[in-house]
């Protein structure tokens, strides 16, 4: 542990003034005004630090001046956490009294707050806040300066912050400067884009970001690392560019040469594989959508490229169930494609896969085909670059039905189900046919066909059903919906399978006859609904338990209740109609469920039986 010695309570040790001076490049009298100071003992910190954050003293504090013009603290301990290496700063607890996510603005520089003609920074980090003030003052630019604590934040319960909404934001020149890992880390970069969303929908006049390098060593830069350097305000500047998400998408690509050599490896395994059937093909667009998904949200992996998404975004995407999902993901596993990884992943976090690629056959990391790389880095789309929607599978028809009870034959007393038509649709065998041919400029014979399905017979593709209840090939279909057609090769004089011009806008038409539109939408409304309902979840109290003595009661008074509750359902009937004493049990037994109390408890027994009544009936006679 370093020792501070002949210091006051408010300064900072000279350790920690040359590393904040000199290393991160602020000035004496912007951090002076700044209020940081050394800590020595966890005791030193002020209310609002839990003991195991005191424990990591020392360090420094840094006095948070909010916009609003309240304060608040942040410390960062000098050792790093062993347990949490990313952790180098320490907020207070919101349970001790902390306010939770927070903004800095420099005290000297309140009174920008609410000029708009004033351009705004939002960095990550105090010290880089301090960076830029420290430059632009030397400079004498009026720049407002706003220091996020960390890249997400700027939003708390996926909302920004009241800090977010102190500082004017209309017809205003707004700029993101995040690290250099902003092109690299996609969790960053996600980051950039909401906030550019937000900044975005609150009519800012313009958004730029930065485009820092990274360090010689490769490691991120940061912009008191890039001022730090002896670069000057206006250099930082310069930096800046419009913000464009697919410009954001191209950067990642020129900058991570692994990344693109992942990135094609996992295209020529999409190509080469062979999927059978239709548990096959559902897999098949699985990856596809996690290939598709790999050059904005995947992060270099020991074993490839590690892509963030949730299930339900994932069956989304695919096109699939969440059951066939399941199934996919085992299948794509078994295969040595992909595998989870959700190791230390929190609640509210989303999964991970690992799409395996491996970049030993490259030798010295270039690539076999240079066009893949090419055109990888003039398109963002996704690696496949295929045009067509995910198709969805043929809906069978469902006649309405109620079931039976778990465990039983009894049919359940519940209303029955919708019935629901058969749905006819182009299906994922199709979609795979239209993927080879966008993939192979809009033309491909029907061997070529046939060799990207991985199938012996070319002919199984194009023939018509012999019988009223067998199947055309998969091709009928397309050229009976006008997506593809065949043409005469002029070289080769042979037809040849072509899309035609309009097939995008025609298989859009076919999805719309299939269903699969509004069944997207109303997927995508489920999908909103239960994602509501899952932040919510904390804001629901739950009732009480009940505990084991009283269950055990509720269940030997349950037999008691249930009798009186039929003798009351009687006694009304009979009241009601009193010629139904003259009537058999039967009959009295259908006419009870009207006549039963709102709170009835069927349970497992379910509505009153014959028996029941009947032993109730003669003990009234009897009595």
């Amino acid at each position: 542990m370093t020792a501070y010695q002949n210091r006051a309570s408010s300064d900072l040790s000279p350790e920690h003034r040359r590393m904040v001076e000199e290393i991160c490049a602020v000035s004496r009298d912007v951090l002076e005004e700044s209020g940081a100071r050394t800590i020595t003992h966890g005791r030193e910190l002020p209310k609002g630090f839990s003991g195991r954050q005191r424990n990591r003293a020392p360090g420094v504090l840094y006095v948070v001046h909010r916009p609003d013009g309240s304060t608040s603290s942040v410390f960062r301990p000098d050792e790093v956490d062993p347990d949490n290496p990313g952790l180098k700063y320490e907020a207070m607890c919101k349970k001790l009294g902390g306010p939770g996510n927070v903004l800095y603005v420099h005290p000297s520089q309140r009174h920008l707050i609410g000029d708009t003609r004033v351009p705004v920074i939002f960095v990550e980090g105090i010290k880089k806040a301090l960076a830029i003030v420290s430059a632009a003052r030397a400079e004498g630019v009026e720049v407002l300066v706003v220091g996020v604590l960390g890249v997400w934040n700027w939003l708390a319960n996926k909302k920004p912050i009241a800090d977010m909404l102190e500082i004017p934001l209309e017809e205003r020149e707004a700029r993101i400067c995040f690290d250099s890992d902003v092109f690299r880390n996609p969790d960053v970069g996600d980051a950039a884009k909401r906030l550019e969303e937000h900044l975005r929908g609150r009519c800012t006049a313009v958004v730029k970001l930065a485009y820092l390098s990274d360090q010689a060593d490769g490691s991120k830069t940061g912009a008191d690392d890039f001022l730090a350097a002896g670069h000057t305000y206006a250099e930082l500047a310069a930096t800046f560019k419009l913000f464009d998400p697919a410009d954001l998408a191209a950067e990642r690509l020129k900058r991570a040469d692994m990344l693109r050599i992942m990135l094609e490896h996992l295209g020529r395994t999409f190509w080469a594989s062979e999927w059978k059937g239709m548990g096959g093909h559902s897999s098949r667009d699985v990856f596809k959508v996690l290939v598709d998904l790999a050059p904005d949200r995947g992060k270099l992996h020991e074993d490839g490229l590690r892509v963030k998404i949730s299930r339900r975004e994932l069956a989304r995407m695919a096109k699939v169930s969440s059951r066939t999902l399941q199934k996919a993901i085992e299948r794509l596993e078994e295969m040595g494609l992909i595998y989870r990884d959700t190791e230390r992943r929190k609640l509210e976090e989303r999964g991970a896969f690992v799409l395996r690629a491996s970049v030993k056959q490259y030798g010295d990391g270039r690539s076999a085909t240079d066009n893949t790389t090419t055109a990888l880095v003039s398109s963002h789309s996704g690696v496949l670059h295929l045009r067509a929607s995910r198709l969805r599978w043929s809906s069978p028809a469902r006649k309405g039905r109620r079931g039976v009870v778990r465990g039983t034959r009894r049919v359940r007393l519940s209303l029955a189900s919708n019935s629901r038509p058969t749905l006819k649709r182009l299906g994922k065998i199709r979609g795979a046919i239209l993927d080879t041919l966008d993939a192979g400029g809009g033309f491909a014979t029907l061997r070529e066909v046939c060799e990207a399905l991985h199938r012996s017979r070319p002919r199984d593709l194009v023939r018509f059903k012999a019988s009223e209840k067998g199947h055309d090939g998969p091709l009928v279909m397309l050229l009976e919906a006008g997506i593809v057609q065949w043409v005469s090769d002029v070289e080769t004089r042979r037809e040849v399978l072509r899309l035609t011009p309009d097939w995008l806008q025609r298989l859009e038409a076919a999805r719309e006859l299939g269903g699969e539109i509004e069944a997207e939408h109303l997927e995508l409304e489920r999908h909103k609904r239960q994602g509501a309902a899952f932040r919510r979840r904390l804001e629901v109290v739950p009732d009480p338990a009940p505990t084991e003595e009283e269950m055990r009661i509720s269940r030997e008074r349950r037999p008691l209740e249930r009798r009186q509750a039929i003798e009351a359902a009687i006694a009304r009937l009979f009241a009601e109609h009193p010629e139904c004493r003259m009537r058999r049990v039967g009959q009295i037994v259908c006419q009870l469920p009207g006549y039963l109390s709102a709170d009835f408890q069927p349970g497992e027994i379910g509505l009153p039986k014959d028996a029941e009544v009947e032993e109730l009936l003669a003990g009234e006679k009897a009595s």
